[in-house]
């Protein structure tokens, strides 16, 4: 059944989410309230996913930002940014220190701005070809009010 983000919390056991993504409503309070009513939902090492961490449009990244300070984090800077944070427990976060997780991180970056170029590359390459389409129509409209004008045409 379909219902809000935060009357589905209602329906999740305390201490059962490992993954939460924090994606709404980009307000401070709607994502302060997302938080409050998600943090107990969290299992002891669970990690809180927050989109549009790093960009000023939002204040969503003030939230963010005030959240990271007190907890271990990861802040992909990209894409209008995705925090990583771990409110619990940090087992997973020494984890991915032990692994070398923040090295892997600009590379990450760096396919997620190839990406974004290849769709508007994708995105040019489709209007050009729509607006090739209408110059080609225009061409052969023109042709034939030519081949008219000339008595050429059947």
């Amino acid at each position: 059944r379909r219902m809000q983000f935060g009357q589905a919390a209602a329906d999740v056991a305390d201490d059962s989410v490992d993954l939460l993504h924090i994606d709404g409503l980009h307000t401070y309070a709607a994502v302060a309230k997302d938080y409050q009513t998600w943090l107990p939902k969290l299992s002891q090492d669970g990690v809180v996913f927050f989109h549009d961490a790093h960009t000023e449009a939002y204040e969503s990244t003030r939230f963010w930002r005030e959240l990271s300070r007190w907890f271990p984090s990861f802040l992909f800077e990209h894409s209008w940014g995705l925090g990583l944070l771990f409110p619990k427990g940090d087992t997973v976060h020494r984890l991915l220190l032990e692994q070398g997780f923040p090295g892997l991180m600009p590379f990450y970056a760096r396919i997620g701005l190839l990406e974004q170029a290849l769709a508007q590359s994708q995105e040019d390459a489709a209007a050009w070809k729509r607006q090739a389409g209408v110059w080609w129509q225009a061409a052969q409209d023109a042709q034939w009010k030519l081949d008219q004008l000339s008595g050429m045409s059947p």
